[in-house]
């Protein structure tokens, strides 16, 4: 006897909690909470808009259709089209510093830290890691196992580890 007793108090909670959660659907399902009843806005006492003169923007005068006579004089897609002189005066671009003088001579790899051995012809060797730059301005982006991705500006170029190979021998 014992035994169903023990099994009706620990059923019997959970029968609860069912019936009550399956009587709460049924309620759902019949339309409970569908209808939403909106608070009544009418009672605040509304209040006439006024707006002073000195938050008025000013508008800006409409621009003549003359100011654009460039714009359809030249289509955009036209192979004589070039920049205006002034634009083109502003825009000084600087030479690129040539990697010609650097060789990668090897990669150190592990999970925390990249670092790329470079050689330059002078004989000088630089050991960087990813984020710093050369001294001649080019920044690694990237070191991979055997190569180094390196920026400047908007140019890329990639640096690979040279691995001289053995010298064929003839019969």
């Amino acid at each position: 006897m014992s035994e169903r007793l023990y099994i009706y108090k620990v059923l019997g909670p959970m029968i609860a909690i069912t019936f009550a959660l399956l009587a709460l659907l049924g309620l759902l399902l019949n339309g409970l909470g569908t209808s939403v009843q909106w608070p009544d806005f009418t009672a605040r006492t509304s209040a006439p808009l006024v707006i002073s003169t000195a938050q008025v923007a000013t508008p800006q005068p409409i621009s003549m259709l003359q100011d654009y006579s460039q714009v359809w004089a030249l289509p955009l897609f036209n192979k004589e089209r070039t920049p205006d002189a002034v634009n083109a005066a502003q825009e000084n671009i600087a030479p690129v510093p040539a990697l010609d003088s650097f060789s990668l001579t090897g990669v150190v790899a592990s999970e925390e830290v990249r670092v790329a051995l470079l050689k330059e012809n002078s004989g000088d060797v630089f050991s960087v890691r990813e984020g710093q730059a050369l001294p001649n301005g080019w920044l690694v982006e990237r070191i991979d196992q055997r190569q180094v991705e390196l920026v400047h500006g908007k140019i890329r170029q990639t640096l690979q580890v040279s691995s001289p190979r053995l010298p064929m021998e003839l019969p």
